[in-house]
């Protein structure tokens, strides 16, 4: 079995998340455990350390797709997910869990056509 070079650089971009992360909690001299922020934690995170989102996927809602974002051809989300994954659904539930940063993968509902991709990282690097 062959991989494709798409496959091996988001392989990559996931280890070297993964690395930061831990590198930066290490740093800190916190046990790594303690590295926590569900909601029902109350362990608290030191102001120093980000947290990072290292893999999700985000997608036009159904009326930025309507417009500028359209989705590729028989690659609509599932109607339950639809308007539950657009870059500002994603920046409020980043708010929601103190979430710091994330790494975005490409979604595979706009298929090779990075634009939507492009227009979140533009606004908000």
């Amino acid at each position: 079995m062959t991989m494709s070079s798409g496959h091996y650089y988001k392989v990559a971009i996931f280890f070297l998340a993964s690395i930061i992360i831990i590198v930066n909690a290490l740093s800190m001299g916190e046990p790594f455990s303690s590295v926590n922020n569900s909601a029902s934690s109350t362990t608290r995170i030191p102001p120093s350390l980000k947290v990072i989102d290292s893999h999700l996927h985000i997608w036009a809602s159904s009326s930025e797709a309507a417009g500028k974002f359209p989705y590729t051809d028989g690659q609509e989300p599932p109607e339950a997910l639809m308007d539950l994954a657009s870059c500002s659904c994603l920046l409020d539930e980043m708010e929601k869990a103190g979430v710091d940063g994330a790494l975005i993968v490409q979604p595979i509902n706009h298929k090779y056509d990075h634009s939507y991709v492009e227009d979140a990282i533009q606004k908000y690097p």
